[in-house]
């Protein structure tokens, strides 16, 4: 046992079990799971780098809605703003399916080379978690050595949704990398599935890839090759449609899981979250939070949290008990976690911040630097060497990695090549001691010295002008604003001025009106009070006139009597209410009341239990300050006995010393 080897080896991950995670049940139980999948080092700087590429056009859209000004905007500036946000989501959408979708010429020029497979694994987190899972699947229903080939188990049938085009090339360059039977469905085939180096394999595992939007699919190869339905469908896309009739060609209700792959804090994370919490997808309501959570989260994108680690790790070994009993094992991964929510301030303060991702490449970056020490000779992107990652994806990081490369800059100033040295002037230019010229003629080390004294104090002076001129602007556009403000306010109070002086004027008028119609009243009243009197009226007019006068005052009485008893009923229900509140606080007050006694009684227990205790505490004091003055008693005798002992132990000393010399000088007189 090599026991140095196994210190210096990396510490393997913790063990999860299926307690590990706080997985909710409904979730749990469902047939469609989301898989949290990682980046690359090489997507997660492509997405920082789309974000900065659109980053006057993602300020502009965040001002123009905080300002309520977005439907004021022209369509033209409209259109550019939200042409430019599809752009950017559309991009970072394909760097999470693959960035070889986005950067044409990193594309392989041979989708059937050997260690292909393996490089699409290191350059996409997606085509990494697929590659791991059809490890495990392989290890599960394939045979394992030659001597299994008979023993046909179980098939098992999968589909790939991915879109048509490079990216289902893409999938096809990866699955022939695996052992199984490879089925496509649209486009051209990379490698027939019937090659030699699979025939007679009795392989159980059978892939069938097909384009999410369902068009341009071979019925015919459909009707051949998929008999049975599919035990588990892996969906690349968000926006697939798993209510299309196609699906039922492929799914049973009863045994059919799918599996989408989404990296963690990405557009398509992102776009699944608030989708589900928002039903419209205005301009506001959609396009607004998710461009501020990506740019927010462009440096945690892709980095999966510490408690999802240990199962990520061979190759999603965590996942092999319910790769091969999913029916009656349960779910063991948590669901994917929820998006915040950001402010237009979150995303200008995060575009103000420089992205610093957590590389997890340094191995791979010690390998390149050991296989190809010349940095040229490692920006290969044909896939040459034993490297294990290709040039490109390490190319902005390697000079940092290798210190004895340096710029251009750098290599000047260690030679001393730069125009402004002055070391490479002529000497006697550069001392001013010349035979040939006359010291005045000459520029000496004084006059410079003087000439950059003067040249710093007069740049000292350029920059307290310009500082002043920069104040005073900003001075005079603030004394402006001050000014047009002034203004605006007076004018304001002249218009209220004048309308408070036509507001007085009617309510003057309105004054007029009412003492003339009271004068019109008493004047009316004295009329009736005199025809009732005046001789020349008939009696039963004057009767009617006195009945009718009787009238109106029993009116006038009725009316009052009724608001009379309307605030009197008025005030009786709200006494009522009162007391009823009133009841209802004499209730619970009592029950307060007891609720106290019975914590009243209980503390009156403890408190008698705590004085019990302090007894006996303090019996425990004083006996323990006994044996204290016991233990002081027996250290001081202690040390008298040892003084005791040290005497006598001297004294027996001298003893035999003076013993010793009287016989020895005894012997000498003999």
């Amino acid at each position: 046992m090599d026991l140095l080897r196994i210190l210096d080896a990396k510490p393997e991950p913790r063990i999860v079990d299926t307690d590990h995670f706080q997985i909710d049940p409904g979730y749990q139980n469902s047939d469609v799971y989301k898989i949290a999948t990682p980046m690359s080092d090489f997507q997660k700087e492509l997405i920082d780098q789309i974000v900065s590429l659109h980053y006057s056009d993602i300020l502009r859209f965040f001002e123009k809605l905080d300002d309520e000004s977005w439907d004021n905007m022209s369509n033209n500036r409209k259109e550019i703003i939200a042409s430019s946000l599809e752009t950017l989501l559309e991009n970072t959408k394909l760097v999470c399916l693959h960035p070889y979708l986005l950067i044409n010429h990193f594309f392989p020029k041979s989708l059937t080379t050997r260690d292909l497979p393996n490089r699409l694994a290191e350059t996409s987190g997606k085509f990494q978690i697929l590659n791991d899972l059809l490890i495990q699947l392989d290890a599960i229903y394939n045979p394992a050595s030659k001597s299994n080939k008979l023993k046909k188990g179980p098939e098992i049938n999968v589909a790939v949704l991915v879109r048509a085009g490079k990216a289902m090339d893409l999938v096809d360059a990866l699955c022939i990398g695996h052992r199984c039977n490879l089925k496509r469905y649209t486009g051209i085939k990379l490698r027939d599935s019937s090659a030699n180096q699979k025939k007679n394999m009795n392989l159980n595992l059978n892939i069938h890839l097909l384009p999410c939007n369902f068009e341009d699919i071979n019925e015919k190869e459909i009707e051949l090759n998929i008999k049975n339905k599919m035990n588990f469908i892996f969906l690349f896309e968000l926006e697939t449609d798993l209510t299309h009739p196609f699906m039922n060609k492929l799914v049973d209700q009863s045994f059919t899981k799918f599996f989408k792959l989404i990296p963690i804090n990405s557009v398509e994370h992102i776009q699944s979250y608030y989708e589900q919490q928002i039903s419209s997808k205005g301009i506001g309501e959609l396009l607004k939070p998710i461009t501020a959570a990506i740019v927010c989260l462009r440096d945690r994108v892709g980095q999966l949290p510490s408690n999802l680690k240990p199962a990520y790790t061979n190759n999603l070994l965590y996942l092999r008990d319910y790769l091969a009993n999913p029916l009656y094992v349960k779910w063991p991964l948590p669901d994917l976690p929820h998006i915040g929510n950001f402010t237009s301030r979150d995303v200008e303060r995060s575009l103000l911040t420089e992205v610093k991702f957590n590389f997890d490449n340094e191995e791979i970056l010690r390998e390149e630097e050991e296989n190809r020490p010349s940095v040229h000779e490692s920006l290969n992107t044909n896939f040459g060497g034993k490297t294990q990652m290709i040039g490109h994806i390490i190319q902005p990081r390697f000079s940092k990695k290798n210190p004895t490369v340096k710029n251009y800059y750098d290599n000047k100033r260690l030679e001393k090549n730069y125009l402004m040295n002055p070391l490479n002037k002529e000497y006697k230019y550069l001392s001013g001691i010349s035979s040939e010229l006359n010291q005045h003629d000459v520029l000496t080390h004084t006059l410079v010295h003087h000439f950059s004294n003067s040249i710093k104090k007069t740049t000292r002076l350029n920059e307290e002008v310009n500082s002043f001129n920069k104040v005073s602007n900003v001075r005079i556009k603030d004394f402006e604003v001050v000014i047009v403000a002034y203004e605006k306010l007076s004018r304001d109070l002249s218009e209220t001025q004048q309308s408070h002086f036509n507001v007085n004027k009617k309510i003057e008028e309105r004054n007029q009106q009412i003492e003339k119609i009271k004068h019109e009243n008493t004047e009316y009243h004295d009329f009736i009070d005199k025809l009732s009197v005046s001789s020349t009226i008939d009696n039963e007019i004057k009767d009617y006139i006195v009945k009718d006068m009787e009238k109106y005052d029993i009116l006038e009485e009725i009316n009052r009597l009724e608001q009379k008893l309307e605030g009197v009923n008025n005030e009786n229900k709200y006494m009522t209410e009162e007391i009823d509140r009133a009841e209802k606080a004499i209730v619970e007050s009592h029950t307060q009341i007891d609720k106290h006694k019975i914590n009243n009684q209980s503390l009156q227990k403890l408190v008698q239990k705590i004085k019990d205790d302090n007894s006996s505490i303090e019996a425990e004091e004083a006996e323990l300050r006994t044996l204290n003055e016991k233990l002081k008693d027996l250290e001081e005798k202690h040390y008298e006995l040892h003084a005791k002992i040290k005497e006598t132990l001297i004294n027996l000393s001298e003893i035999g010393h003076r013993s010793r010399h009287t016989n020895y000088h005894s012997r000498n007189k003999s």
